[in-house]
């Protein structure tokens, strides 16, 4: 077990044992309960509702859909299958049915009804659901949409200014990233949450003025971010060792690359006890692994970990971009390269010296 809710999630999803679907709705009713629990805003009738459906998935996961838990074939004796909390707000119910189901989230891209807006702003947690769904499929417009429409009501919902933010960061704004980030943080917001998406915006700064502070800026805060989570998330970890990769201090890369290779294969026995391989179900599991065995020094194997991210369908200029961050980790190491020719092509390549 870990020290909080939020580790233990991250855990879970790390180890492949909570998949993306569940995992929003339990970060929404884990946000959902800090807010009540430290009295941040005030809570509505609509979020006491959105709670008790939070709370019937995240116990329909546990009894009936965990893979090591007790699969019961449903939550009650009964076999009606009605809800244990029926609807009061019966929008906010179908609402939430449709953010769940992709035919139907797809649906909700082309615009929201003024019944459904007026759901979300008396649900905020949903809100941020859906908006974050759509920022990291790629859906920005439709996020944006979503953002312009409630950003003025839900200006004071702390998870909302994160993915205005993480918005800004995936339309390559850092600038907008810290502007909206920064005095939160300044003022004593140290969440692993809300530092890394501003290191992000610190990185994206990097990427197009190239200026050493913003590289050097986005690195402490990845590297505190990492340390504030009890150097458990492996996100967090990775990108505080390629920034200070980047920045040219291989002995701190290679230190944080060896701290998350150990933290990927520590959290895919879990999966692997059950007969699964996590590495052969997350491309960027496999390919973050590498880049830290690679940073760590520890070749041979990279360079397994590599055939397994290359052995999945080439999409998007992902292994592109894999292999661009590793022959500049070789270069800057040198070393002698790698056949990536040949590990996509799914041979064995000669290691070098």
């Amino acid at each position: 077990a870990k020290p909080n809710p939020f580790a233990n999630l991250t855990y879970l999803a790390e180890a492949t044992l909570l998949k993306r679907d569940a995992a929003y709705w339990a970060h929404g009713l884990r946000r959902l309960g800090n807010e009540v629990r430290h009295l941040n805003r005030p809570i509505g009738m609509g979020e006491a509702e959105l709670a008790a459906h939070l709370v019937e998935r995240w116990l329909a996961w546990y009894f009936c859909g965990f893979e090591i838990g007790l699969h019961l074939p449903r939550l009650t004796a009964a076999k009606d299958k009605k809800p244990l909390f029926p609807a009061k707000d019966e929008v906010l119910a179908a609402l939430l049915l449709a953010i769940d189901d992709p035919e139907e989230r797809e649906q909700l891209r082309r615009g929201l009804t003024p019944a459904q807006q007026e759901a979300l702003v008396h649900a905020p947690t949903a809100a941020c659901v859906l908006a974050e769904r759509w920022i990291e499929s790629g859906a920005l417009e439709p996020a944006k949409a979503l953002i312009d429409a409630l950003g003025e009501k839900l200006k004071d919902e702390l998870r909302f200014l994160q993915l205005m933010a993480l918005h800004a960061n995936r339309a390559k704004d850092g600038e907008r990233t810290i502007a909206l980030l920064r005095p939160k943080v300044s003022a004593g917001l140290q969440d692993e949450e809300t530092m890394g998406i501003l290191a992000g915006g610190y990185k994206r700064v990097w990427n197009k003025t190239k200026k050493a502070d913003a590289l050097k800026e986005s690195h402490r805060l990845y590297r505190q971010g990492f340390r504030a989570g009890k150097e458990a998330s492996y996100y967090l970890g990775i990108n505080a060792a390629t920034t200070a990769f980047l920045l040219g201090d291989l002995k701190a890369a290679a230190e944080l690359g060896g701290k998350v290779a150990a933290i990927i294969e520590t959290q895919s026995k879990p999966a692997q006890k059950l007969g699964r391989d996590p590495l052969r179900e997350d491309y960027w599991l496999a390919a973050t692994l590498a880049e830290a065995q690679l940073l760590a020094g520890q070749r041979d194997e990279a360079i397994k970990s590599y055939g397994v991210a290359f052995s999945y369908p080439a999409s998007d200029g992902r292994f592109d971009t894999t292999q661009a961050n590793a022959e500049d980790i070789i270069r800057a190491r040198g070393e002698a390269p790698i056949d990536f020719a040949a590990l996509k092509s799914g041979k064995n390549p000669q290691q070098g010296a």
